[in-house]
């Protein structure tokens, strides 16, 4: 539910509430009783509360808090992660400044993190509680050059406290076909984040897109991989563990999109990662390979339907070759591989209303382009 009150002519009050139920249940290849082996519910339950100026003065301020509190119910046969309940109090502030050609944007936040988890060991009940708190801060700045053209820079302070399955998470998998180990020491992710972004739009046909960043992140929280795997009375299935590390994360999004005539537009994406591992001075692992994206849109102009298109979605995965030296890994990268989607939308006018009806088809050419592990 959101609610929105106005206090004066230039101040309004803005308030959240939401609750969310996920129920996740897995079950063995081997059914050997009807109930799950894994049965998991997580409740969340967040509250915001903010304070914020109308638009219209050169210059807006908005105050608020975010409460979180979420809980986890486990039951079933196999352990994956504890029971827990974790809650979050959070206060920020965000200031905006509009002085043509600038437009800049501030933001400063704290947040107070607690994590209780429980266990059974020994038809006792334990609990262990572990409390996580900092600082974000945030600067961003946008320079509009001319009507076509714009720069924006972001500079960025920020943080996230470990997660609950990688700090416990000790057990088989199934989703991934794979044996995970959490660390219970694990640390806060700190992160010193900086970008630069140019929108060009020379016309209504066409939109170009390009950003670049550079993001140093302390106490990086990675899945790896561990050898040998892991045998269960199951099998064996390979075992990832959650490591630390200094971490560096730079490159570049590109994005150009053109429209040909009224049937016909088209577009290219590339995304281009290089990950480095501070520590080791060596490529960071577990890393997504550079990815690159054609489409091509036809448009049909029918009186009875609107925006109706088909469109085909050509995706280019590149191999990756930026690997740790010398680690040992269950399976080498995979090579590249292509990937064909095909996408069809119409709306039509049903009864008054406007109804949208769409189609999809991924990886159309049921390409195999992951590689399966057997041990």
């Amino acid at each position: 539910s959101k609610t929105i009150y106005k206090l004066t002519d230039w101040y309004k009050l803005n308030v959240v509430l939401s609750r969310q139920e996920n129920i996740r249940q897995e079950y063995d290849r081997a059914i050997i009783t009807n109930r799950p082996e894994l049965d998991l519910n997580i409740g969340t339950t967040m509250l915001d509360v903010s304070v914020e100026q109308n638009e219209g003065k050169p210059s807006q301020l908005q105050l608020g808090m975010t409460g979180t509190l979420q809980e986890n119910v486990w039951s079933g046969s196999r352990f994956f992660i504890p029971n827990f309940k974790s809650t979050n109090l959070s206060a920020y502030a965000i200031k905006k400044w509009n002085i043509q050609p600038w437009f800049i944007e501030a933001g400063l936040r704290y947040d107070y993190k607690t994590l209780t988890t429980f266990r059974n060991q020994n038809n006792q009940i334990r609990s262990l509680e572990q409390n996580f708190n900092n600082i974000s801060a945030s600067l961003g700045a946008t320079y509009k050059i001319n009507q076509d053209l714009r720069i924006l820079f972001n500079a960025a302070m920020a943080w996230r406290a470990p997660q609950v399955n990688e700090l416990f998470v000790n057990g088989l998998h199934h989703g991934s076909a794979s044996f995970e180990i959490g660390d219970s020491t694990l640390k806060s992710e700190k992160a010193y984040n900086f970008s630069a972004q140019l929108k060009y739009e020379p016309d209504s046909s066409w939109n170009i897109d390009v950003s670049v960043y550079y993001n140093l992140i302390d106490d990086f929280i990675n899945l790896v991989p561990s050898v040998p795997p892991t045998l269960t009375l199951r099998g064996a299935y390979p075992t990832f563990r959650y490591i630390q590390t200094n971490a560096l994360l730079a490159g570049t999004d590109i994005s150009v999109q053109k429209i040909f005539n009224k049937h016909f537009s088209g577009g290219i994406k590339a995304a281009i990662l290089f990950a480095r591992d501070r520590v080791k001075q060596d490529w960071l692992l577990q890393m997504p390979a550079n990815r690159f994206e054609y489409d091509l849109t036809y448009n049909f102009i029918n009186r009875k339907m609107s925006n109706s298109y088909v469109q085909l979605k050509w995706i280019q995965v590149m191999q990756q070759k930026r690997i740790s030296a010398g680690f040992i890994d269950y399976l080498p990268p995979p090579p590249a591989y292509n990937l064909l989607n095909i996408e069809f939308a119409t709306t039509l006018q049903i009864y008054k209303k406007s109804t949208t009806f769409g189609i999809s088809v991924l990886n159309s050419l049921n390409t195999q382009y992951l590689s399966l592990i057997h041990i």
